[in-house]
């Protein structure tokens, strides 16, 4: 028979040993993580995370992973996504990595893996446009495309001047990423822009400025004053033409209509309003035979 001195003595040690080894258990190493998505126009996503380690005696809060390491997968869709190691220290981690979600997305779970323990976070995507409208300047009667493709959101709605645009005879596709104009008139100038429907974050585009105006027709004048060429500008349907234009005229010269436009010389001269017509004096000196035409900006 042992004699219980002994007995009570070893058993004074196990409970000693085993307090230590129950506090050196609880000792471990937590990781608080970060991560941060830019979303890109190719409807792409940059992935940044940051991983703190924390050395707490008490053990990991509840609800909290314990990690052993530096991260070593990054998973979306299941599938694993190539990461970049930016820092590792013993303290810290920073981490980059590039996936595309779906182009309809509208939320992404991200999981993260050093080996010994996963972590999920869901990340909400945002609408982002591929590409924004562009103004455009039109003479009336004429046919108007305008696109705004955006990547995670779930439809559009067209806008003129902050106000809903509904399918008719001028407009077509106003729930589409393309506008599609038609026969436009005078009364369709204006700012366009398209919302990116999303349930959280909806997204409206940049403004596209839609100018509309009258066909201009070109003459020579009779009467140009001497040692010059007088060009006359005016509205094709004989109405005066509106001085707040005259600013945004400009007059091209060329004698090779293989050219294209853009590589057509701008005149320096600049018109002026006489009774309702633009007039541009120009010097025969050094003039030859050529073609004209006038742009007007918005």
């Amino acid at each position: 028979m042992l004699d219980s001195k002994f007995v009570r003595i070893s058993l004074m040690w196990m409970v000693a040993l085993g307090s230590v080894l129950s506090s050196r258990c609880r000792a471990q190493t937590n990781t608080d993580l970060s991560v941060a998505i830019t979303e890109l126009t190719d409807g792409s996503c940059d992935l940044f995370i940051t991983e703190t380690y924390i050395i707490d005696t008490s053990g990991p809060a509840p609800g909290t992973n314990s990690f052993q390491g530096a991260l070593v997968a990054i998973t979306n869709r299941g599938t694993n996504v190539p990461f970049q190691t930016v820092v590792q220290t013993g303290l810290l981690g920073i981490y980059v990595a590039n996936f595309s979600p779906a182009s309809n997305s509208l939320g992404e779970t991200i999981t993260l893996f050093d080996g010994h323990v996963s972590t999920n976070f869901f990340e909400t995507l945002n609408p982002v446009f591929a590409t924004q409208p562009q103004s455009r300047s039109v003479f009336v009667g004429s046919n108007v495309v305008l696109t705004a493709p955006a990547f995670h959101c779930t439809g559009y709605q067209w806008q003129k001047d902050g106000t809903n645009l509904t399918n008719n005879l001028n407009f077509t596709g106003v729930t589409n990423a393309t506008l599609c104009t038609s026969n436009l008139t005078l009364d369709d100038a204006g700012t366009y822009t398209v919302i990116a429907e999303h349930p959280i974050n909806p997204l409206s585009s940049l403004p596209a400025t839609l100018s509309v105006f009258k066909p201009v027709l070109l003459s020579v004048a009779g009467d140009a004053p001497p040692g010059a060429v007088r060009i006359l500008a005016g509205n094709a349907d004989q109405s005066p033409f509106d001085a707040a234009r005259v600013p945004n005229v400009q007059l091209y010269f060329t004698t090779d209509l293989t050219l294209d436009v853009a590589d057509w010389a701008p005149v320096t001269n600049s018109f002026y309003l006489t009774n309702g017509v633009l007039e541009c004096d120009l010097p025969t000196t050094g003039l030859s035979n050529g073609f004209w035409q006038v742009i007007e900006q918005p």
